[in-house]
């Protein structure tokens, strides 16, 4: 199930993953076709003991040192020193300035007196000169300063064909994936972040017990919808007996009924009618392009259907409420205030009466 989720999550972010994985890919290119190729080589050197150049007795010695490495260890540390290959570019005749653009690094290949050169440059034929003039003066190197080994060379450095950096295609490969990776996190994170914000969104927008907007958003929305049309009804429906259903029955309970009374008033209005809950027992109603007569049929079907036994969900308890209904109807650009004023008056005048019709301020009588 959570997996489940987390797709869902990655399904509703798709763009931006497609726009993370574009992005890192064409970064990649960009960068690959603008950064100087570099091209890496290498040789291999071999140390033994000179056994044309040792008598019996140091033979042996020559072959203990060799086990403990310290001889081949020694020669790597040298050649990383840079001096090395400072001196074989000067020999070279290579500018200074040049031999800086090419990097040297010596490795000792465990378990084996093997020494790997690399060299790594701009330029495939100078990085296989050097990587080659560098071993051999190692190889003069050692025959100066230890008679008594053998430096030769296994592999000599051959020019490579491809640069070692940059790799068009596998950077751009790799930065698609990373690309998509990194966008993945951001889309999970984005819906993690968004969960509590509609969250917090719906609790001012909708009451949480009946599901109907709230005294606060209904305003808003009125209001926003009387600006768009020069007719609207504003219906107020009060239920008797709801005070006493809350001051009573448990919270569940309470849900049920009213939610059950915002259901019945959704499916007896269009789907641009605007649905809130007034206070603790009355819902409001606005009809937009709504006049008088049509807006008294809507609120006698509503009240018809409110006043129908209401199932508790606990045995066999049921609820029954009276409703009342009220309403205004906006004239000559009457302002929000004075539609909620009348509308108001109208549902006061209705509960008075005891009687179960709608009553319209601008068809109130005189008391």
């Amino acid at each position: 199930m959570e997996f489940r989720h987390y797709l869902r999550m990655l399904g509703r972010g798709w763009w931006l993953i497609a726009l993370a994985a574009l992005t890192g890919s064409t970064l990649a290119l960009a960068r690959a076709y603008v950064t100087e190729p570099e091209y890496r080589t290498r040789t291999r050197l071999l140390l033994s003991p000179n056994l044309a150049r040792v008598d019996s007795g140091q033979e042996l010695y020559s072959v203990t040192t060799l086990q403990n490495r310290t001889i081949v260890n020694t020669i790597a540390e040298i050649l990383n020193s840079g001096s090395p290959f400072k001196e074989t570019g000067s020999v070279l005749n290579l500018p200074p300035a040049e031999v800086l653009r090419y990097k040297n690094n010596a490795v000792t290949v465990p378990e084996a007196n093997v020494l790997e050169v690399y060299v790594d440059g701009p330029d495939a034929p100078t990085t296989a000169l050097l990587a080659n003039s560098l071993a051999q003066r190692t190889i003069d190197f050692v025959d100066q300063k230890y008679p008594s080994y053998s430096l030769t060379v296994l592999d000599p450095a051959l020019p490579s064909s491809t640069p070692q950096s940059p790799q068009p295609v596998r950077d751009t490969t790799l930065a698609l994936i990373l690309g998509a990776v990194v966008g993945a996190i951001i889309a999970i994170v984005q819906e993690q972040l968004k969960t509590p914000l509609e969250a917090l969104r719906r609790r001012s927008t909708v009451d949480a017990v009946s599901t109907a907007f709230t005294r606060r958003h209904f305003d808003q929305q009125s209001k926003e919808a009387l600006g768009r049309s020069s007719i609207a009804s504003l219906g107020l429906v009060y239920l008797d007996g709801m005070q006493d259903v809350i001051d009573s029955m448990p919270a569940p309970v309470v849900q049920r009924v009213l939610r059950h009374a915002k259901n019945v008033l959704r499916n007896e209005l269009r789907g641009n009618d605007i649905v809130g809950r007034w206070d603790n027992t009355t819902f409001s109603i606005l009809l937009p392009e709504t006049p008088e007569i049509a807006a008294t049929r809507t609120l006698d079907r509503i009240l018809n259907a409110l006043d129908q036994p209401v199932e508790t969900g606990i045995d066999d308890v049921v609820v029954k409420l009276t409703p009342y209904a009220g309403g205004a109807t906006r004239r000559n650009n009457m302002a929000y205030a004075q539609l909620v004023e009348e509308a108001e008056s109208a549902l006061t005048r209705s509960y008075r009466s005891g009687e179960k019709n709608v009553l319209f301020s601008a068809v109130e009588q005189p008391a």
